[in-house]
């Protein structure tokens, strides 16, 4: 086997891109949290004063004040081994790279995901495609952040910790693997 020989690729599946920089989807997921916890709102300007810090280039220093669980996912982008990359992703999207894509490229968001939302970041990415006929979108309505079929309400699924992808009885979203399926069929071509 000739492994100095360079393969190309064929397409690209993303799957639950952000059409949004990475802060700008933190700080929805963390204010959807927030919503549901009582006094869950007055953390809000207080991860928003970490943030910013942090977009300018200084450490996040969060709010003592703050719960573990926020303080810890705020302190996940600051881990040394995470740094560089998370420093690049926080105002980076996938749109800024996109429109340089020339390959067949599946984009796929699910309806049920509360990290990445079909509106909030799939708008941004269909306008970023328009005219690419070498993208093509779908948006399963049942299949959450991991393209898991779920039909909970947005409620039960904020109540749910971690949000349930592992639990027993979950299963892959139908929709989602035939759309891969025939994305790849047509793409193979």
């Amino acid at each position: 086997m000739d492994s100095s020989r360079d393969v190309p690729f064929a397409g690209i599946v993303l799957a639950a891109p952000p059409g949004r920089p990475i802060q700008a989807v933190l700080l929805s997921q963390l204010a959807l949290q927030s919503a549901q916890v009582p006094g869950g709102a007055g953390w809000m300007p207080k991860v928003e004063e970490a943030a910013a810090r942090y977009a300018a280039g200084e450490p996040m220093n969060p709010d003592p004040g703050l719960p573990d669980n926020v303080k810890m996912v705020l302190a996940s982008f600051e881990a040394t081994m995470n740094l560089p990359f998370a420093r690049e992703l926080w105002v980076e999207s996938t749109c800024d790279s996109l429109g340089k894509v020339k390959i067949p490229t599946l984009v796929l968001i699910g309806g049920r995901d509360v990290q990445i939302d079909a509106r909030a970041d799939g708008d941004p990415l269909q306008e970023t495609a328009a005219g690419m006929t070498n993208v093509t979108f779908a948006f399963p309505p049942n299949a959450n952040h991991v393209f898991k079929e779920d039909t909970r309400n947005p409620a039960e699924v904020a109540a749910t910790p971690g949000n349930g992808y592992n639990a027993p009885g979950t299963h892959l979203d139908p929709e989602s693997l035939e759309t891969i399926l025939a994305w790849l069929r047509e793409t193979a071509v």
